[in-house]
């Protein structure tokens, strides 16, 4: 599994880690739930537990659980400001949606 983080989505972790004295790794975590589904969250923590995977990118780490991992697959994560209604976090995968929510925070898992 590979997942990519976006210069763009490290950029604002990082934003928001200095200015909220958080540590700069983010938890990706999928749940039941959402109108297509299955939510997506993020949060940011330090905490890994021993069957976890964490990605590193210059500085940052995303942490992902073996359950999460295995439903999302190949993922890009990338950070959205063109339109400011939709603003945030995005996942971009193509490799198990089937299905996805208009607004972005839900999918639908094959």
């Amino acid at each position: 599994m590979s997942v990519i983080l976006t210069e763009k989505a490290r950029l604002k972790i990082e934003e928001i880690a200095n200015e909220c004295g958080e540590p700069y790794s983010v938890r990706v975590v999928l749940r039941g739930g959402g109108c297509a589904g299955v939510e997506q969250d993020l949060y940011f923590t330090d905490h890994v537990a021993e069957l976890d995977e964490v990605f590193e990118f210059e500085g940052v780490s995303v942490i992902i659980d073996q359950f999460s991992l295995s439903l999302l697959g190949d993922f890009t994560l990338e950070y959205s400001d063109a339109d400011p209604m939709n603003e945030g976090f995005k996942f971009l995968t193509d490799t198990t949606t089937r299905s996805s929510c208009g607004c972005g925070k839900s999918m639908g898992i094959v």
